[in-house]
């Protein structure tokens, strides 16, 4: 019985080691798109296929945000401060520093 509990814990430890991994290897979060406007999308980590963006959608660093024709965008940084993104524009997010009161990023 106890052999049994030891391995239970053993595998429950692991699963969250691989889940925690996971959320780390995602890149730094960036913020939430606020208020998309017409076709805006997401590519995350700058690769793959393209998701339409919904309000809420977390962007982290390494993701490519785009707008389309007659489409803008709106994301609310982790700190509180916003970015927009005009028409038929594209967004890299390389790096997130993003605290309250101070607002570093660096975009493409």
């Amino acid at each position: 019985m106890v052999k049994q509990i030891t391995l239970l814990l053993s595998f429950i430890t692991a699963i969250l080691i691989v889940v925690l991994s996971a959320n780390q290897s995602a890149g730094k979060n960036f913020g939430k798109i606020s208020l998309p406007l017409g076709k805006v999308e997401v590519q995350s980590g700058g690769a793959g296929d393209w998701a339409k963006a919904k309000p809420n959608f977390p962007v982290n660093e390494g993701d490519i945000i785009r707008t389309l024709a007659k489409s803008r965008c709106e994301i609310t940084l982790v700190g509180g401060g916003k970015v927009r993104i005009g028409e038929n524009s594209e967004l890299e997010l390389t790096e997130a520093s993003v605290k309250p009161m101070t607002k570093n990023f660096s975009a493409n």
